[in-house]
């Protein structure tokens, strides 16, 4: 749940304009429907809206910053405040609970990946310092970024609060392996375009690298802290409408009223009692039941959000470090060929597509590191009507 106002820290302009051209990139496809980006849109440009952000701002935020600041620190990568209510103290103290008994379940034997790892992860935090551990008052020693080699088959990596990541052994395999038959990345555009990215220079350093930036990511952008807020939010919110909606029912049910203020009552005016209350049972099941499923879309879509975000953040990071950033299209297209093209509606699922990732991350590496893409595409067929963002790429690095 990510509101913004006095960001005082922030990441650099190719991460924000990279951040902003990935959305653009898949808008209407999994980040952002379009018809929302433009309203969202209208709605900021509005003068009279842009008038009462900034009197709030600078009358009621800035009063109680100290307060935000605590509860809701600043991102250094997007800019914007996690609102989770959770202290610092406690998010560090889940991430050690989560981090440590799945960083010891495979360490009988120091695998022959972590060196190779830890190398990665190591120069990616000291040169990102700053963007990766935006200290605070309440934060000052920032996190404690660690990362573990697993030895598992599993093709995976994930990050916990405050720092911890582990990464499996399965999911650097299959990158190395991938590196000896992985030489192109095919990518759809919005229009139907179809283009090709040359990755013959990717190495596994710059994969790792795509991949250690995104978990360090999550980690920043306090992604996990922010879910779990708004999923407590939208819960407690549900049953306060819940209760009062029952409660406004009843209270208006004249018949229900009547029999309830009966000193004493027969059989059957008992059982039309408790019809009746069973009725108002049926009627919460049902709002429950419904708002189940809106509130697991919304989450399912904010985890979606997030993802990109690590993506485009994790490459920014990459190329901070002098990683080559199409490791992260190589990434994507690894992890897709994995996949076998599953055929579940993105709609269902905590991660964006394959295809739609190798776009985003292909719109955020012409905004952080354009030189990287010179001579790196092809067409492989142009729609009758190219987007804005095909004529973009066409003209500056297509081959002939």
């Amino acid at each position: 749940m990510n509101i913004t106002w006095n960001n005082s820290i922030a990441g650099s302009d190719s991460l924000h304009r990279a951040l902003d051209a990935s959305q653009k990139a898949v808008a209407g496809k999994s980040w952002t429907p379009q018809v929302v980006t433009n309203l969202t849109s209208a709605f900021i440009d509005n003068p009279a809206v842009a008038a009462i952000s900034n009197f709030s701002c600078k009358y009621f935020f800035s009063y109680f910053q100290p307060l935000f600041d605590y509860i809701a620190p600043i991102s250094g990568i997007n800019g914007h405040r996690t609102f989770s209510l959770i202290p610092l103290f406690l998010e560090k103290f889940l991430g050690e609970y989560i981090f440590y008994p799945s960083a010891t379940s495979g360490m009988a034997k120091t695998h022959k990946y972590k060196g190779a790892v830890e190398g990665v992860y190591n120069k990616l935090k000291a040169d990102n310092a700053e963007l990766l551990n935006a200290k605070t008052k309440e934060n000052p020693d920032g996190y404690n970024y660690q990362v573990s080699v697993v030895q598992s088959n599993t093709v995976n990596a994930f990050a916990c609060p405050a720092g911890g990541m582990v990464v499996y052994s399965g999911i650097v395999s299959e990158l190395k392996s991938a590196l000896k038959t992985t030489k192109f990345a095919d990518i759809t555009l919005k229009d139907g375009s179809k283009i090709q990215v040359d990755l013959s220079g990717v190495t596994l350093n710059d994969a790792l690298a795509a991949l250690m930036g995104h978990e360090m990511t999550h980690v920043a952008s306090r992604h996990g802290m922010g879910k779990m807020f708004a999923n407590l939010t939208f819960f407690g919110l549900f049953k306060g409408i819940s209760y009062f909606a029952i409660s406004h029912l009843k209270k208006n049910n004249k018949e229900y009223q009547q029999l309830q203020a009966k000193e004493s009552r027969s059989r059957e005016e008992n059982n039309r009692i408790y019809n009746i209350e069973r009725g108002y049972e049926n009627i919460n099941y049902l709002a429950d039941r419904i708002f189940s499923i809106v509130r697991t879309l919304l989450s399912l879509h904010h985890s979606r959000s997030c993802e990109y975000e690590a993506d485009v953040a994790g490459i920014h990071l990459a190329h901070e470090s002098g990683y080559n950033p199409l490791g992260a299209i190589f990434l994507e297209q690894v992890l897709s060929d994995l996949s076998c093209g599953a055929i579940i509606p993105e709609i269902l699922l905590t991660h964006p597509l394959g295809e739609h990732r190798k776009l985003s991350a292909l719109a955020a590496i012409d905004q952080i590191a354009p030189l990287q893409l010179n001579g790196k595409i092809t067409v492989s067929s142009e729609a009758a009507a190219t987007s804005p963002f095909f004529k973009h790429l066409k003209q500056k690095y297509f081959l002939a």
